[in-house]
């Protein structure tokens, strides 16, 4: 699959779910991690067109770290916009004492393993994330 930094239309985003491995139930209930970043909310709102047109739906989730002073504004950014496309939406937190080492590390763990526990409490099977290429840790 050939990366550009064009943008993408909602067929054409469609036209790669179809043609790729990607196994979705027939009314698929998707999960989509939001930071609040610009990766994130373009998968949501591609991922939007497209859960409509399965006739599923999207639950929103967004990890708030507590690491830095903008994080909960930017938890309750991601709220307003799962409230302005009616979409189910949760925001999940790590709380208490942060690691003075492997901070992030630790943090991906915590992130994952509530995001993970979230999906299986909601019986969501598909869960998205969004990340550019930058982000090659993630990416791998």
């Amino acid at each position: 699959m050939k990366f550009t930094k064009d943008s993408i239309s909602s067929d054409e985003f469609s036209s790669i779910l179809a043609e790729s491995d990607f196994v979705f139930e027939k009314n698929p209930h998707i999960g989509i991690c939001v930071s609040g970043g610009p990766d994130s909310l373009a998968l949501l709102m591609l991922m939007k067109d497209w859960v409509k047109k399965k006739k599923g739906k999207i639950s929103l989730m967004h990890f708030n770290h507590n690491l830095r002073k903008e994080s909960t504004k930017e938890a309750e950014f991601v709220k307003e916009i799962a409230k302005r496309y009616g979409i189910n939406f949760k925001i999940l937190k790590w709380d208490g004492n942060k690691p003075s080492s492997s901070l992030m590390s630790i943090a991906r763990e915590q992130r994952y393993r509530q995001i993970i526990s979230h999906c299986k409490n909601k019986n969501i099977i598909s869960l998205m994330t969004a990340h550019h290429l930058d982000d090659l840790l993630e990416t791998y």
